[in-house]
């Protein structure tokens, strides 16, 4: 026995080498995603984040889609998106995007337009990719940050919503966190507010509590804190006086994980309480960005009536305008 023992051990170790080595070629990393060091045949249904210098099944997606999209090849952005779609801030089927897309890429005949992939989260029903996408059209060009949720659908990974980030220059302004003395309560006296954000989990997109309530508290600790749900933070803008009862009303541009679109809520103060005067819905871009368009977003006419600005989607502009309304102050 011992001398067959000793013919057989080397193939023994051969064959347990050459299974570590199998077992060394897959790795998981933090999110669960699973790597190869080997070159393989990417499947751009199964998103896995690689690391090194192979194309990820991530960048193999976004090539794909922005092919799509500089070919103007429908079919193929048809098959990318799943048959309901949350599309920037609107609920869309699946067509309504793609006619969308379609009607927008037909009015600029040289659209281009190039994504990065920058990192992915991975969770049970989910996985969110984030990337730059440079686009050109008109002469002009830009780069933005956004995102593509893709969900499983009949054992496919589809686009399940499509949306911006916001821009480090927005991100920037963000910093500016207290208003301008104003006189909140109507005593005759100036105070300022200021935003308290609540504890965010950047890797879970969530906050630490469970709600992501956003305060805005003020320098008279008389007045009564105003508690912003679904808010991780935002920009303050003092109204003034909008309905005629001698205490200056408050706006905030709330802050979210995604999407440029949000909303501006305006906050009247009442018995010792606040109330939402309107909710306008925006685009954070833009009125983080330009104070003036910021301002005006509220105008008053009368002490029963404001003027509101509300960005609105439009199919044929595929992107929000403006579209203005009259609101009667009780």
């Amino acid at each position: 026995m011992t001398p067959l023992k000793n013919k057989l051990q080397p193939y023994f170790i051969s064959i347990i080498s050459f299974i570590f080595v199998l077992s060394c070629n897959h790795t998981e990393n933090r999110n669960g995603k699973t790597t190869e060091t080997e070159t393989k045949r990417i499947d751009v249904n199964e998103p896995f984040t690689t690391n090194g210098n192979e194309t990820s099944a991530n960048d193999a997606l976004l090539a794909k889609w922005d092919n799509a999209h500089n070919t103007k090849n429908m079919e193929i952005l048809k098959e990318m998106y799943a048959p309901n779609v949350f599309y920037y801030t609107k609920e869309k089927t699946r067509d309504e995007v793609i006619k969308a897309k379609q009607d927008a890429l037909q009015r600029s005949t040289d659209y281009q337009q190039k994504s990065i992939f920058v990192e992915d989260y991975i969770f049970n029903d989910r996985t969110e990719i984030y990337f730059d996408k440079t686009f050109s059209s008109n002469g002009k060009s830009s780069t933005v940050r956004s995102v593509l949720i893709l969900t499983r659908i009949d054992d496919a990974f589809k686009i399940s919503e499509e949306t911006d980030m916001p821009s480090k220059k927005y991100v920037k302004k963000l910093e500016k966190q207290v208003s301008e003395d104003a006189d909140f309560n109507g005593d005759g006296k100036k105070e300022y507010a200021e935003i308290y954000k609540p504890v965010i989990i950047d890797e879970e997109m969530s906050c630490e509590n469970g709600d992501c309530i956003t305060e805005i508290q003020f320098s008279d600790k008389s007045i009564k804190n105003i508690e912003v749900k679904n808010c991780i933070g935002g920009m303050l803008e003092p109204e003034g006086d909008l309905d005629g009862d001698g205490a200056d009303e408050i706006g905030i541009v709330d802050d979210w994980f995604t999407s440029r679109w949000g909303r501006y809520i305006v906050f009247t103060y009442k018995n010792n309480d606040w109330q939402v005067l309107a909710t306008l819905s925006v685009d954070r871009f833009a009125v983080m960005e330009d104070q003036t368009l910021r301002a005006s977003l509220v105008k008053k006419i009368s002490d029963h009536k404001i003027e509101v600005s509300n960005y609105t989607w439009s199919d044929e502009k595929e992107d929000m305008v403006i579209k203005k309304s009259v609101i009667t102050i009780p």
